[in-house]
């Protein structure tokens, strides 16, 4: 089946912002963590995020992707159905995920895409790994696979230049200003989720 979603690489049409926005959690930087909200910076830009609720879920997994895009406010991307959707489908269309199958457009409906931004080195690890197995269960005759992400939802509240000072937050398109970024702690593969759901498991 092809994925569902095409992967989010947004791009930031104000050139001053396009020029500067590189802070898209990279293998080299991490957020910092404070009590009410989460900071990305490098040296010429800082993105301030609101911290909201945890959330742990699980998802059969129809994309996943890592962007070197520097144009992003997060570069790895994860789309997917989660197990609690896609249980009352599949108990009605068991080969929902082909395109051929009656159930394919209510997996559609169905799926999102994540904006992922990597807490800290580890969760990068195993979100790159995460990655890798999905690319691998593309192969003929290999698996689906799924994934269990453990962290928080995020609210972009600001964005600035460090060298200026000046606030272009509302520059930025509001795509951009509005997406909801999950800040993930830690990613779990779920081997053949499919069997799983064939045996009721759909909460992780």
């Amino acid at each position: 089946m092809k994925p569902v979603k095409d992967f989010k690489a947004i791009t930031l049409t104000a050139i001053s912002v396009a020029i500067l926005i590189q802070v898209a959690a990279c293998t080299s930087e991490f957020p910092k963590i404070e009590d009410k909200e989460v900071i990305l910076q490098n040296s010429k830009m800082e993105i301030r995020f609101a911290r909201g609720e945890s959330f742990q879920d699980a998802y059969i997994m129809n994309g996943a992707n890592e962007s070197s895009n520097s144009n992003t406010v997060s570069n790895i991307f994860i789309s997917g159905i989660s197990m609690a959707d896609a249980a009352p489908i599949f108990a009605r269309y068991s080969d929902f995920y082909m395109c051929k199958s009656p159930g394919a457009s209510m997996a559609k409906a169905a799926s999102i895409s994540l904006s992922i931004i990597p807490a800290d080195r580890k969760a990068l690890k195993s979100l790159q790994r995460t990655i890798s197995v999905f690319k691998d269960s593309l192969k003929p005759n290999a698996e689906r696979v799924g994934v269990k992400l453990t962290g928080e939802i995020l609210e972009m509240t600001a964005a600035r230049l460090r060298h200026t000072d000046k606030d272009i937050f509302k520059e930025m398109p509001a795509s951009v200003r509005e997406e909801t970024y999950y800040l993930v702690e830690a990613a779990e593969i779920i081997e053949d989720p499919l069997s799983k759901l064939k045996d009721g498991i759909v909460i992780f």
